[in-house]
């Protein structure tokens, strides 16, 4: 017993190693679905890691690494039929300090000149049942890749890309795949939240606080909510 739990001790100290590795300042493409210019420079200001995961547990961690698993068997299969495109990571500058990162999941030739975005995502248990359409935030964030490739002009379509879903289940239904246009109305509220970045980024002062209280449903998963409410904002 006392080797077993040495084991699982060494495999949740790996597992926190793991998340730890994610922790940094810089704004993800994925922060910005819904994103607070006020929380990432109060995180500036007190020199706060904006991406902080110290809070996700380690039963999610594995749910994240085993969905990845699963999305890399897919990248293989785009390789394997030899239409698979090398992709770099994107980065789009605020300010001289302040940028924008996101690396899509895959870039694929079908049969046009061009290669597609593509975002891969993995389902639960009944997800696959009744999925009618891809979920809005995903489209969201396919959006933000297609946006920052054509900002770093690389070779992709910049107006449609692909979610693909993968149950993690089996069904009889295992994948669905769905061709989405780019939503450029939230790319414009995207690009007025980094106009407010860029303009307070070199001010002590703060943008306005997009949540009215500490328990909105917003508020409650920030990990500056307290501090933001408080007097020492």
């Amino acid at each position: 017993m006392e080797r077993a739990k040495k084991l699982l001790d060494i495999i949740n100290s790996g597992l926190l190693k793991m998340r730890d590795a994610r922790v940094d300042s810089n704004i993800h493409a994925t922060n910005l679905i819904n994103f607070c210019p006020r929380a990432y420079l109060l995180c500036k200001k007190h020199r706060l890691m904006f991406n902080d995961d110290s809070r996700v547990t380690t039963s999610r961690i594995i749910t994240f690494y085993v969905g990845h698993a699963v999305e890399a068997s897919i990248i293989a299969s785009f390789k394997a039929e030899g239409v698979s495109k090398p992709i770099d990571p994107f980065y789009i500058n605020i300010t001289d300090t302040d940028k924008v990162v996101g690396t899509p999941d895959a870039a694929v030739v079908i049969d046009d000149p061009k290669p597609y975005i593509i975002e891969l995502k993995t389902t639960g248990k009944d997800e696959m049942t009744t999925m009618i359409e891809p979920y809005v935030d995903h489209v969201c964030q396919l959006s933000l890749y297609l946006w920052m490739a054509e900002i770093r002009k690389q070779p992709f379509y910049y107006d449609v890309g692909f979610i693909v879903y993968i149950s993690k289940i089996e069904k009889k239904e295992q994948i669905k795949v769905y061709l989405v246009h780019r939503n450029d109305a939230f790319l414009q509220t995207v690009r007025t939240q980094l106009n407010v970045v860029k303009t307070f980024s070199k001010s002590d002062a703060l943008p306005d606080r997009i949540c009215n209280s500490p328990i909105g449903l917003l508020a409650k998963t920030c990990t500056v909510c307290k501090l933001c409410f408080s007097e020492e904002a």
